[in-house]
């Protein structure tokens, strides 16, 4: 009997389970089960049954070949506040929807600047990408889109915790995701995908730590607010304002917040004032939930797609079985498809 170890943990860290508690569930030693995960012993058939009914899987889920997961996590500073058991279960569930689009969608072909033996800044580099992309001066639309288009995938649902925005999963199939936390308003899930994106370009081989964290911010905010541009937008207004800083979000569809530390970043507003305009936004509220101006939801599609058209042909439950997946986890994971 084929039985993939890796598939065992994935199951039970995504139901947000423990060795301990799981174990209690089956009715057996922890050291059985940890032996289960490890790849040195292999369950009973009707062990492996017992299993998937208790964590909600079809055993077929157990059978699949699994390999190599690389994951942005790493580099999230936020990753720290999380409790190991919460951080689990979000990257567990991430890696499901991976493992769900590489079945719709196979191996995508990106296309990634190649930096190495250029001597590039990380503004440079951001300018080179939007060049490359065919990118034209202004806002981007949707970035969404954008990435899809580019041949990364985009999964966004509640991550049931306001401590992680986002982060990227590759596998060695070649799939390319980032999962963005529907939590989150729009503008800085925005910043959220340019800020994985940055990851994912510039530190594939990188060490984490908060070097790559200033790195990927500034990637992301050259990326989404060229200098060029935004020194000409700051110089257009007479004062720096929460007024002003709203306007430029509705164009630009960025946070009030992202674009306040731009303009202290480019020089075009003093320590004090930046200081100052912080306090303001705090007192308005706006630390916690800007104005949205009016912003539009950026939906993924790329996924949906697939299984809108698969749903004409296809029952629910064939669609669940060719994902290895139960029929309540595929309308859990994907609202598109209708009960």
């Amino acid at each position: 009997m084929l039985f993939n170890s890796e598939m065992l943990k994935l199951a039970r860290e995504a139901n947000g389970f423990s060795q301990k508690e799981l174990a209690k569930k089956i009715g057996m030693q922890q050291a059985i089960l940890s032996k289960y995960e490890q790849g040195i012993q292999m369950p009973q058939e009707s062990t492996l049954e017992d299993i998937a009914e208790k964590l909600e899987f079809p055993v077929e889920f157990f059978q699949q070949e699994g390999d190599h997961f690389a994951s942005g996590l790493v580099f999230q500073r936020a990753r720290t506040s999380l409790s190991a058991k919460k951080r689990n279960k979000i990257e567990a569930n991430v890696r499901l929807r991976v493992l769900e689009a590489n079945r719709l969608i196979g191996k995508i072909i990106w296309e990634f600047p190649d930096f190495s033996g250029k001597a590039l800044s990380l503004e440079e580099k951001a300018k080179e990408l939007r060049k490359l992309w065919g990118i034209p001066n202004g806002p981007i639309n949707d970035m969404v889109e954008l990435l899809e288009n580019k041949g990364i995938v985009i999964i966004k649902f509640d991550f049931n915790d306001d401590k992680l925005d986002g982060f990227f999963e590759k596998r060695d199939t070649g799939i390319i995701c980032i999962a963005i936390n529907s939590e989150f308003p729009n503008d800085r899930l925005r910043f959220t995908l340019a800020h994985e994106l940055g990851h994912i370009i510039l530190h594939d081989d990188s060490v984490p730590g908060k070097i790559c964290e200033k790195e990927a911010n500034a990637f992301a905010a050259e990326f989404l607010l060229p200098k060029a541009e935004l020194v000409k937008e700051f110089d257009s207004f007479k004062e720096i304002n929460l007024e002003t800083l709203a306007e430029l979000k509705k164009k630009w569809s960025a946070s009030m917040g992202s674009l306040l530390y731009r303009a202290f970043s480019l020089d075009k507003i003093s320590e004090s004032k930046y200081r100052r305009l912080w306090t303001e936004m705090s007192a308005a509220g706006y630390r916690k939930r800007e104005p949205d101006m009016g912003l539009k939801e950026e939906i993924p599609s790329t996924i949906n797609s697939i299984l809108k058209k698969m749903s004409k042909k296809a029952s629910n439950n064939s669609i669940a079985r060719k994902l290895k997946i139960s029929e309540t986890r595929l309308l859990e994971h994907y609202s598109v498809l209708n009960p």
